[in-house]
């Protein structure tokens, strides 16, 4: 088993929350990230050896990574090391967050609300839905995978890995054909439905939580053909309706199920052949539709070249005379680049200019009119000293604009006034402890001790879920001792006892049956039922064969040392399965359990709470017993149940009030001493294991700056002579808060003044983590 320090693969083992035969689940930390918090999954008692199963594994895990629904405990990465696959997962698998499991055993005392029913029942059928989506199961939903959080959130975890872990196996949630199916989590969830609606639910608000129970019946039929087709058509006839847009791969299961093509269309199909008969599946709305754009065909059939959309540019081999102001309008249309032979016509341009093809004719150049020429007139010596003066103010202007922007964005404001808007930081931090005798926390010592009870003997009877097993009569079998044969008996002689009370023996694939000595050899009874169950000695004595044609007849002293059984009579009643069994059993232990913490709750000191023992306080053993056996023929079943189950206590007040003053210190030495804690301060403490040395604290809460008098000073100390944008920088960078304005005085300086004391602070409420 890893220790705490250990690692696997990137992550840093920090506690082992809880261990089952198949798996452990640990607390861990990435490596190069201190501080954020997973949990890893990991089977020791899986050996993935051969590259198949690696490949396996690794294809499935990358399935589950790509599983990202709010409904589900998002999956982060896994891996095989030492053979062994892990998964890492969200921390909320082992810490912050209360299974199901454990709320339904509290539903006595605390009745479910319908809200929170309903709930349950949208979240747990969305994560089935996104599951399937991706052509996954599930395989083992039951209450101990659905998570509480402490934020009010559900989620499904507990994906069945390609392998195989019985030990997580619920027997009451498992399907009763035995594999697992789409078909399979539909059944478990419509169990986990019954459950959850059986017994008490508050009253305080509405008692029907809104569903159709008559959908239930259908989803739990042993024949998975019976049940609903999906879970989604499964919830849509509960009465809730998935928010998820319905896969491709839903669509196509949807429509094998309806099966309304025929063989014959199918085939065509799958062959390409065009059908009228065909039914079209529409696109998926958003589908881009390709469109072939094309000329009509001509009258006499065949398709002429497509034309294009757009006119095509002149060609410069053409040259043509354009008709403008350069040409006066009563002189005739002559210039150069006239074509000889061609008629003078005007057709209209692409861009709506006309062109105009000139007539033929000699080429003649074209005239243009002399242009009037005019001599400045020189500036007399007053004029130019008046121009000179002007110059020179216009100049000074300039430079005096140019200095005056120079020196604004130089220069510091007179006064300023800054409004913020601080952000809150979510803080986490871990704690390893050692269980002592007394508490001394600097030394990481707290006081713990492990109380135990054991609860009286409890009783359940229920009935079998079969009411006609309809068995079919089964053969006797036994074992038969041939001695003092006259002849050897070889391999292929049948071999056929008849017995005085009517009965005969069968004896099969005997082999060799020597003279010499004693052979023992395997023997059915030739009649079904239960008279085939002789007893011991039954048959004892000299008995002769006929031979035949072929073979000698022989003597041989035959006897039966223990006796034939397994001969049973053809039965049609009640029947006792182990889901029967397993059902009862587990009601009683959700009973005594809950019963076991209530007696241990009072043998706490003021000031004690108990530590988590992965997902539970409590670690029970228990004693078991049935008066039947699955296969009994019997019309219901009577189990006991007894648990012992211990606890561990330990010093939580004090300690909580050290971690949070430690705390206080962490966070004014990573954020600043204006730093102060907003609500209250979450701690959760898991040994994992009973007989563990040493548990984790995870303590999580907020922080904000602190607006008071000397908050306000710190923050115009720091931001004073800076830039907008360089103040802006730090209050993000240094004191988490938000500029929400920043203004300065009016007509002078672009910077914060250079005195705290001329800058005003306005801090607005706080914002949660992350906005």
């Amino acid at each position: 088993m890893k220790m705490p320090g250990d690692y696997i693969g990137h992550y840093r083992l920090l506690s082992c929350l809880r261990q089952t035969p198949q798996c452990q689940f640990y607390l861990v930390e990435h490596g190069e990230a201190p501080g954020t918090l997973y949990a890893l999954q990991l089977w020791p008692t899986i050996a993935l050896q051969s590259r198949q199963a690696y490949i396996e594994f690794v294809e499935w895990m990358k399935a589950a990574v790509n599983l990202r629904d709010p409904a589900l405990l998002p999956v982060f990465e896994g891996d095989v090391v030492e053979d062994h696959p892990y998964l890492v997962q969200g921390s909320e698998l082992v810490t912050r967050s209360e299974t199901l499991t454990l709320r339904l055993a509290r539903k006595g005392q605390e009745p479910l609300s319908s809200d929170l029913v309903r709930q349950v029942i949208e979240q747990v059928g969305r994560g089935l839905v996104a599951v399937h989506g991706l052509d996954l199961v599930h395989g083992q939903l039951a209450p101990q995978w659905v998570l509480l959080t402490a934020d009010g959130r559900i989620l499904l975890s507990g994906l069945k890995p390609p392998f195989a872990v019985p030990d997580q196996d619920d027997p009451r949630y498992r399907p009763p054909e035995g594999r697992i199916s789409k078909r399979g989590d539909q059944y478990a969830l419509a169990m986990l439905v019954r459950d959850m609606l059986s017994g008490a639910i508050s009253t305080s608000q509405q008692a029907d939580p809104g569903l159709n129970l008559a959908a239930l019946e259908p989803a739990t039929d042993p024949d998975p053909q019976r049940r609903f087709a999906s879970v989604r058509a499964f919830l849509r006839a509960l009465g809730c309706e998935v928010p998820l847009v319905e896969s491709p791969l839903e669509r196509w299961e949807r429509s094998v199920e309806a099966g309304a093509e025929d063989t014959d269309k199918r085939r065509a199909l799958a062959e390409g052949q065009p059908s009228a008969q065909l039914p079209l599946t529409p696109l998926p709305e958003g589908t881009p539709v390709p469109t072939l754009l094309a000329s009509p065909p001509a009258s006499g059939g065949s398709s002429g070249p497509v034309t294009p959309a757009l006119p095509l540019t002149p060609t410069p081999a053409a040259p043509v005379s354009w008709s403008g102001p350069f040409l006066p309008e009563s002189s005739p249309r002559e210039g150069a680049g006239s074509l000889p032979g061609a008629s003078e016509e005007q057709s209209p341009t692409p861009t709506g200019i006309t062109m105009t093809q000139a007539a033929p004719g000699p080429t003649k150049p074209r005239i243009i009119g002399r242009l009037p020429v005019r001599r400045l007139f020189s500036l007399s010596p007053p004029r130019r000293r008046q121009a000179l003066s002007a110059a020179a103010a216009i100049v000074l202007v300039l430079l005096l604009i140019w200095g005056g922007t120079w020196l604004y964005d130089l220069l510091p404001a007179t006064a300023a006034t800054v409004t913020i808007v601080p952000v809150r930081q979510a803080v986490v931090q871990s704690y390893n402890f050692f269980r002592a005798q007394s508490s001394n926390f600097a030394n990481r010592q707290v006081a713990t001790r492990v109380l135990s009870y054991t609860t009286p003997k409890r009783s359940k009877t229920v009935p079998g879920s079969i009411a006609h097993a309809n068995i079919p009569a089964t053969y006797a079998h036994g074992q038969l001792v041939f001695s003092s044969v006259s002849r050897d008996i070889q391999p292929d002689e049948p071999l056929l006892i008849h017995l005085n009370n009517g009965l005969a023996l069968i004896v099969v694939n005997h082999g060799l049956i020597s003279a010499q000595g004693s052979t023992t050899v395997n023997a059915m009874v030739e009649q079904a039922g239960s008279q085939g169950n002789i007893p011991a000695h039954f048959v004892d004595g000299l008995y002769q064969f006929v031979g035949n044609a072929t073979r000698a007849g022989f003597t041989a002293y035959i006897s039966n040392p223990a006796p034939f059984t397994g001969g049973a009579d053809a039965y049609n009643g009640p029947e006792v399965t182990q889901q029967d069994i397993d059902s009862a059993q587990q009601d009683l232990k959700l009973q005594l359990r809950q019963e076991a913490r209530q007696q241990l709750q009072t043998q706490l000191h003021p000031g004690e709470d108990f530590l988590s023992l992965g997902g539970d306080v409590l670690d029970c053993s228990a004693q078991e017993q049935a008066n039947h056996r699955a296969g009994d023929r019997a019309a219901n079943v009577t189990v006991t149940e007894q648990l012992t189950c211990k606890a561990v206590a330990y010093d939580a007040q004090a300690l909580i009030q050290w971690i949070q003053q430690d705390l206080q210190q962490r966070v004014e030495q990573r954020l600043g001493a204006h730093f102060g804690r907003v609500g209250e301060l979450q701690t959760a403490a898991s040994l994992g294991l009973i007989q563990a040395s040493q548990f984790v604290v995870i303590a999580s809460g907020q922080w904000v700056l602190q607006l008071d008098a000397a908050g306000r000073q710190a923050v115009a100390q720091s931001i004073a002579g800076l830039s907008q944008e360089e103040a802006r920088a730090l209050l993000l960078k240094r004191f988490h808060a938000k500029t929400r304005n920043l203004q300065l005085a009016p007509l002078w300086g672009k910077h914060l003044p250079a005195s705290a004391a001329a800058i005003t602070i306005v801090g607005l409420p706080s914002l949660p983590p992350g906005s």
